[in-house]
């Protein structure tokens, strides 16, 4: 399993870094469609310029070249259109890897760290009962001076290991936000 987990790692750097490009292109597809609906229009504008005047030979071959340059713009703008198609098919493959990452990945992760976190709360629950323990041992009116001095240095043990799982476990509940984002 640890197999599978980093050869859909090593595709998921892959993909991250992919994505980005992917959406510039969609995002350069947009604004062609845009500028080639502009372009149109100004062809429009031209003929209709060059229908007014059609005695005018040197004017009208002008616009015919102004025409057949937007014409040349638009077929550089329909291949960023083109690119910009693909690549919106590639970002929801994308989109589907991340899905079956988060399912063979993700999930089962997020699920082995919150069964260690629960280990950890149920070793924290003990502690506290130990720590309750050793407050209630500590009493010279009620216990003798080595029962108190052994519940002393019981207690600064169980201190310090409670810290050391608290520690822990924060990590652990970090790492499961971290995940689930």
């Amino acid at each position: 399993m640890k197999n599978v987990r980093e050869v859909f790692g090593i595709l998921k750097n892959i993909i991250d870094k992919k994505v980005p490009v992917l959406k510039q292109r969609v995002a350069k597809g947009v604004e062609a469609e845009k500028t080639i609906y502009t372009l149109q229009g100004y062809i429009e504008d031209v003929e209709n310029c060059i229908r007014i005047n059609v005695c005018d030979v040197e004017y009208t071959r002008e616009l015919k070249k102004s025409i057949e340059d937007l014409e040349r713009k638009i077929q550089q703008l329909n291949k960023d259109k083109e690119k910009a198609i693909i690549a919106s098919q590639e970002l929801k493959q994308a989109k589907e890897f991340y899905r079956t990452y988060k399912q063979v990945v993700v999930y089962p992760e997020i699920k082995r760290l919150k069964e260690m976190y629960d280990k950890l709360d149920s070793k924290l629950f003990e502690l506290d009962d130990k720590i309750f323990a050793c407050e209630i041992n500590m009493d010279p009116s009620h216990r003798s001076e080595d029962v108190c001095l052994q519940s002393e240095n019981d207690l600064k043990y169980y201190n310090l290991e409670y810290a050391r799982i608290m520690e822990e476990r924060n990590k652990i509940s970090y790492e499961i936000n971290q995940l689930s984002r």
